[in-house]
């Protein structure tokens, strides 16, 4: 069907899908129109957001825009009367790791939105402009830690730069993916609030009977934390293998007799999606998977860790560093506003992934024995 130029499934802003066709919507269109030429003026991803949020423009599905909606539709040769299937290379076993370099592109029936003239300049222009993700010699070790203290979201990694220096910085992850009109940058300096949460971390992992407790804790948690992953992997493979099955019975069928389109359509495209749903929470299970262990921590290693902390985070990478972190703090948050500009905003709160107040690491615990298979306190 692709390669004849048809629609094959699936919902494109800028477009409607009636009678196994797209038909154009001009009211979407008309936005997408705007987009392009935003792009094609050399504007970047956050200010094309923050000017369709700001006018009040909605996704197909009713949400505001984001960097990830607007690259979508800045990619999708859709627009130009192309069809395109086959996007991602090996999905079964790479899942969406690779972009597919012999993705099917050919003319479609529908209607073109953009010229493509006006395609190829917005394609060039994105070629030559940055886009990469903020990089730095110092890593963003706080990133999606901090939380904005106006809507809670992760705050992510910022730089500016001076004449003589660049300022390292956390602002708000939905501010920096949907602009001014969601939320607001909440910047706080990156230096100080490394420098104030890992001092904070260092003070409180050196008191014994914290460390007892964290150990203790975590190897609960580690002795069955893969079961349920392994079950929940194990349940989304098997409904992908029947969606795959249903859609392979279907499209025999087809085969057979084109003229069972009209019946089988609507149920086709119920499967598709269901099985890249499927295969899109698979994908996030493996993930954690891939990030869990069983493996008990050992009390005397941690102590170590403890002792040579200043040491390791010098010899880690920013990655290593994050999850050294990520082992114990659940979130920080930070103050809405500044004492004053000099000063600016500061770490207010440290939540770990159990009791971490003052009170909490001082009570009075007595060393953990063994006792009929428990450990007790």
């Amino acid at each position: 069907m692709v390669k004849e130029g048809k629609w094959n499934g699936g919902q494109f802003f800028g477009y409607d899908a009636k009678e196994k066709k797209l038909l154009v919507n001009k009211d979407e269109a008309s936005i997408v129109k705007e987009i392009f030429e935003y792009a094609d003026q050399g504007f970047g991803y956050k200010k094309i957001v923050g000017i369709l949020n700001r006018k009040g423009y909605n996704t197909k599905r009713g949400n505001v825009f984001s960097i990830g909606t607007l690259k979508g539709i800045l990619d999708n040769p859709v627009y130009i009367g192309k069809v395109r299937f086959n996007q991602y290379e090996n999905w079964a076993e790479k899942r969406r790791s690779g972009k597919n370099k012999d993705a099917i592109i050919v003319d479609g029936e529908h209607e073109a939105i953009i010229p493509e003239d006006l395609w190829e300049r917005v394609q060039q222009k994105r070629s030559a402009r940055s886009y990469k993700a903020v990089q730095s010699d110092q890593p963003y070790i706080l990133t999606k830690l901090i939380r904005c203290p106006q809507c809670g979201a992760g705050m992510v990694a910022g730089k500016s730069k001076s004449a003589n220096k660049t300022y390292r910085f956390y602002k708000c992850g939905t501010f920096h993916n949907k602009g001014a009109s969601e939320c607001s940058a909440n910047s706080i300096n990156a230096d100080k609030a490394e420098r104030q949460v890992l001092k904070e971390f260092k003070r409180i992992v050196t008191e014994s009977q914290f460390l007892q407790r964290l150990v203790y804790k975590m190897n609960k948690e580690r002795e069955n934390a893969e079961q349920p992953l392994l079950e929940e992997k194990n349940h989304l493979e098997s409904q992908i293998n029947k969606c795959e099955r249903y859609i392979s019975n279907i499209t025999d069928r087809l085969m057979k007799d084109p003229d069972l389109m009209t019946t089988f359509a609507e149920k086709l495209k119920e499967l598709q999606q269901a099985k890249l749903s499927f295969q899109q929470q698979l994908e996030e299970t493996e993930e954690k998977l891939a990030n869990t262990t069983s493996k008990p921590i050992d009390l005397m290693a941690l102590l170590y860790f403890v002792r040579n902390l200043d040491n390791i985070l010098d010899q880690a990478d920013s990655e290593e560093k994050k999850e050294l972190l990520r082992m114990i703090i659940k979130e920080i948050e930070i103050t809405p506003t500044a004492p004053s500009r000099k000063e600016g905003r500061q770490i207010d709160k440290i939540h770990l992934h159990f009791d971490f107040t003052p009170a909490g690491v001082k009570k009075k615990v007595k060393r953990p024995h063994k006792e009929d298979g428990k450990i007790c306190s």
